[in-house]
Order: structure tokens, then C-alpha cells, then sequence
């Protein structure tokens, strides 16, 4: 009789981590399972390195910064079912597979209560880069669909299920009870809006979430409606955002959600390692520009304006700053000085992978050769008590007085294709088929780092050649170059630079790197308005192409000077 429920994992490589943990009973000292190696398994990762192989797979997709990072099932079975720890571990399993068949997971069977129990730890980014869709009303990745599969393998193993299980509700504690009949519908989403509205950064993923708690979105005109997905077929009517009250409509929450982003910034950025020299420097100057680009766009913002690209281009940026920050870490933990020290080590790294590529190909070729003698072995042991009774029988009632029957057929064909060989020896082969397979496993986990730290130092060599990409776009100049008598207490006038012509710029996005010199950090969606020096509207252009006219002419100006 399972018992299923689902826990998200906030957080992100942290709240991974933590699951990982305590599934492995990592905090424990054995006392949650007993550490049995057939009670651990890991699907499309090794179990013991999961947490390094969720984490490069979220990078490769970048997601390792996303709020939901992972996801805990747990699977809890009745007293009253005649099943042993191994048929719970590979429910579990089967469970596992049959749900998340593209996602990284993590299943292992507990045993320190009077009820087995699995735990199984998903990771919230497949294989392919899909997240996990888990809102109630997909079939098969929400909370139904968990309960209908893990019902449906029990059954088949013997196993008891609720007749008539509840409702399935998503919770945040006592108060965020759906079927909550104390309170109305529109208090309870009043409620839930309130707690996400601490949660949330945007409308969008307030209405995000607000799907993965079970409600149902939809628009009809101008008016923006939600309703709880039930079996509840009468008197389930679509709620309006509007009708809610001041505070909650939809112009409302947008007006929320626009001054939160205006006045707090979500990120917290580490201390720079204190390497020296001009080869590190470039890598701590990078890393110095994507922290002071972030934190400064977020005063750029316009009231009633979207910013898609704006948006789109801080992420990139963000994910390169923690990229860099990594880079810093790695230069310092590989003595990386100068661009030949690095180039050594991209060798040196190249002669490892090729090292570990040839130890994990003869160990997956030792485990082949293993596991193609499994099913015999695992034939020899489920008959070889029947094998016993018949040579008993035989040597009591005579050999013309005992039919052989076809499960002792398949036990001596299966002994005769191992070589005629005892129990002992075919229980050694199943032993050092399992370690085996644990010993290649550890091979190809250690591979997948070695090639994965290859990919980081050639990252690392575009930065050392000049190379790097900025997402959010910038412009470098004087003072002597505001025009004051023209600027404003919002914004500069500036004339761009190698050229005639000036822009205003907001006050806001510009840092003073010394007394002279400023980087003002553009916002990707905003028009800026050139002009030319009578004050004649020349075109309006995007930050991208404004970074271009100035870079474009210097780079004019500066092939002229050398033809002279």
C-alpha cells in the first residue's frame, strides 16, 4: 500500500546537494539504510558522484542557478505487504524509469523505520535540457501521474493500494490547504498570491508558479482568470485577477513586480581570489565588469516598458560572471600564471582524459564480458535448490522414477555453459560483476570531470586571447567628453566617441572608474537618440549598434594613423 509524495528542492546546487545527502544517509552514519550497495542506484548518473553529474548537466544547460533545482520523492510501503527490502529498492527503480526516463536520479531504499521506503532525488534539468513539467495537470510528470504509476508497479509485485486515495493538493503548511473549507476560494488564492508575491521576482513567474500549485490559466479578452484543477466537475468556476481586490488585480501585481525589480537586486556575488599579475588581471577585470553591469541595469529600467533582450541579456551575463568566478578559482588551484602556463595545462589534462578514456574502455569491456554471464548465473541460483531435490529424489526412488522438468534442464545448460563450475564460483562472478560495474562507473564519472575541465580551460583561453563576449553592451568615455551646457540632472549629454555626435545618457547606469574616466552600461532594449552637433535628430539606434559606432570608428581612425 504506497504512499507517495513530492517535495521541490529550492535552492538550487544547494538544496541538491542536501537531498543527495540524506538519500544516501551521507549525514546519518548508516543508521537510515544499511549501506548495502544493491540498495543504490543511479539512473543516467553514477550514485556515487551524482551530485558532480546533476551539477555539470545543469551547467551544460545552464540552469544550475534556477531556484527548483531537484525534486524528492518519496515512495513509503504498508506493513501488511509481504515484500522485502530488494523488491522495495526495485519498485523504486522501476518507478524511477518509468517517470522521469531523460532526468538524473537518485533512488535509494531507507530501512531505519518499520516501513521501507524509497527515496528518490530527480534532477530538475533532463539529460536533453527539458525541465521537469510537474504541474498537476500533466498525466504523467505531476502528482497524479506519480500516484497512478507507483499504484499500478505495486499491484504487480503483490503489493496493497488505496481504494479510494484523497485529493491531491500542493501545500505550503497547514494554511495552504486547497480543500481548505474554513476559508473561500478567492481568500485562498489570496493567500497563496501573497506568499509567491515573496517568492516571485516577476508577474510571470508569479502565474508560473501559480500553475505548478495547481491552477489553471487562462485569458479571455483583457481579463486574466484561474481556477483550481479538481475532479470537482460543478461550481469549479474560472476566478478573475480583477475581481480579487485592489492589491491582487492584474495591473496591480505588474506594478508590484516592476518596483520590486527596480529596488532590489536578487544576486549576491563572491570576494575575488587576490591573484596577481596582468594574465589573472584580465579574468578579474571581465568578471569586475559583468558584477558592475548587473547591479547597474537594474536602475535603467522604465516604468510600463518590457525588456525581453534587457532580461535575456543580464542572464547571459550573470551566467558568465559565475563561469568567470569559477576561472579565478581554477587558475589559482592550477598555478596558471601566463597564457603558456595554461596552454601546458590544456595538454596536460588532454593526456589525462586519453589516460582515463583507455582504463574506462577496458573496464566496460572487462564488465561486458561479466555480464554476459549474469543470466546464466542468475538462472544456476534461482533453480539450483530445485537442482538439489532432484539429485535427492534421484538417489532415493532411482533415477527412472524422477522426471526432469524444464527449470532443471535451464539449470544444467546454464551450469554447462559456465564451465560445469559450483555455487561459490557463481556467486563470486555476480560479486565482481556488481564491483565491477561500480568500479566503471567511478571511471566514467572521473572522465566526465577531466573532459568537462578541458571544455572550462579553453573557455578560458578566449578570454586570454581577447575574446570574450559581453552580453550587456557598454561605452567607455571622458569627462572631457559631457557636454554640460546640454546635460540634464537625469541624464549626460556625451559625445560619442571618434565621431560628431552626442547621446544622452542616464546617470544612473554610469560607474567612475577614476576622476576622469566612466563605463556607461546600456540597456538592450532601449532606444538611444543620436545627434548631430546642430542638435539635428541623426537616427535612433539600439545598445548594440551604439557600441558599434563608436568601436567601428576608432578602429578608422586608428588604421589611418598607422597607414601615415
Amino acid at each position: 500500500m504506497p504512499i507517495t509524495k513530492r517535495l521541490v528542492m529550492h535552492s538550487g546546487a544547494v538544496g541538491i546537494k542536501n537531498a543527495i545527502d540524506y538519500a544516501k544517509d551521507e549525514k546519518h552514519n548508516g543508521k537510515k539504510h544499511d549501506k548495502d550497495p544493491q540498495l543504490v542506484t543511479g539512473l543516467h548518473c553514477t550514485s556515487d558522484f551524482a551530485f558532480q553529474e546533476f551539477m555539470m548537466n545543469n551547467r551544460k544547460w545552464h540552469t544550475e542557478d534556477d531556484d527548483r533545482g531537484a525534486y524528492h520523492v518519496i515512495q513509503s510501503f504498508s506493513l501488511e505487504d509481504n515484500i522485502n527490502k530488494y523488491q522495495v529498492h526495485q519498485m523504486g527503480v522501476e518507478l524511477a524509469k518509468e517517470l522521469y526516463g531523460d532526468f538524473q536520479c537518485v533512488v535509494v531504499t531507507h530501512t531505519d523505520t518499520g516501513c521501507l521506503h524509497n527515496h528518490i532525488i530527480i534532477n530538475a534539468t533532463s539529460i536533453n535540457g527539458r525541465k521537469l513539467e510537474d504541474r498537476l495537470s500533466n498525466q504523467k510528470e505531476g502528482l497524479y501521474g506519480l500516484r497512478e504509476v507507483s499504484d499500478r508497479i505495486a499491484l504487480e509485485h503483490g503489493c496493497h493500494v488505496i481504494s479510494n486515495p484523497p485529493k491531491i493538493g500542493r501545500y505550503k503548511g497547514k494554511k495552504y490547504l486547497y480543500n481548505n473549507i474554513q476559508k473561500s476560494k478567492r481568500e485562498n488564492i489570496k493567500e497563496l498570491i501573497e506568499y509567491l508575491k515573496e517568492e516571485c521576482n516577476s508577474f510571470d513567474e508569479l502565474l508560473e508558479h501559480m500553475s505548478l500549485e495547481g491552477y489553471e490559466i487562462n485569458r479571455r479578452g483583457k481579463s486574466l482568470r484561474l481556477k483550481l484543477i479538481t475532479t470537482q466537475t460543478t461550481n469549479n468556476r474560472y476566478i478573475r485577477f480583477n475581481s480579487l481586490g485592489d492589491g491582487y488585480k492584474e495591473q496591480d501585481l505588474r506594478n508590484f513586480f516592476f518596483e520590486k525589480s527596480r529596488n532590489s537586486c536578487s544576486y549576491t556575488f563572491e570576494e575575488y581570489l587576490n591573484l596577481s599579475g596582468a594574465f589573472a588581471q584580465k579574468y578579474i577585470d571581465e568578471a569586475e565588469y559583468s558584477k558592475e553591469a548587473i547591479q547597474k541595469t537594474r536602475y535603467c529600467l522604465v516604468e510600463g516598458k518590457a525588456y525581453p533582450k534587457y532580461y535575456f541579456a543580464r542572464y547571459l551575463e550573470m551566467k558568465k560572471y559565475h563561469q568567470l568566478c569559477y576561472e579565478i578559482e581554477l587558475l589559482n588551484k592550477e598555478g596558471i600564471k601566463n597564457y603558456d602556463d595554461l596552454i601546458q595545462s590544456i595538454e596536460n589534462q588532454e593526456k589525462v582524459v586519453e589516460r582515463e578514456e583507455l582504463q574506462y574502455k577496458q573496464s566496460l569491456s572487462q564488465l561486458n564480458s561479466y555480464q554476459r554471464k549474469m543470466p546464466l548465473c542468475e538462472i544456476y541460483l534461482q533453480y539450483f535448490n530445485d537442482y538439489q531435490i532432484y539429485l535427492e529424489n534421484k538417489e532415493i526412488y532411482g533415477e527412472t522414477e524422477v522426471v526432469m522438468t524444464d527449470e532443471i534442464k535451464l539449470f544444467l545448460d546454464a551450469k554447462e555453459e559456465l564451465g560445469n563450475i559450483n555455487i561459490d564460483e557463481v556467486r563470486k562472478i555476480m560479486a565482481n560483476t556488481n564491483s565491477l560495474k561500480n568500479e566503471t562507473n567511478r571511471l566514467l564519472a572521473h572522465l566526465s570531470y577531466s573532459k568537462n575541465k578541458i571544455y572550462d580551460l579553453d573557455h578560458m583561453k578566449s578570454i586570454a586571447l581577447d575574446q570574450s563576449e559581453r552580453y550587456i553592451k557598454s561605452m567607455s568615455f571622458s569627462k572631457k567628453m559631457i557636454i554640460e551646457e546640454l546635460s540634464t540632472k537625469e541624464k549626460y549629454c556625451v559625445r560619442i566617441p571618434y565621431t560628431n555626435y552626442h547621446v544622452f545618457l542616464d546617470r544612473n547606469g554610469i560607474v567612475w572608474k577614476n576622476q576622469d574616466r566612466a563605463i556607461m552600461y546600456l540597456v538592450n532594449d532601449e532606444e538611444y537618440e543620436i545627434f548631430n552637433e546642430n542638435e539635428e535628430l541623426i537616427e535612433r539606434v539600439e545598445a548594440e549598434e551604439l557600441e558599434k559606432i563608436s568601436k567601428e570608428n576608432k578602429e578608422e581612425i586608428e588604421s589611418e594613423l598607422k597607414s601615415i
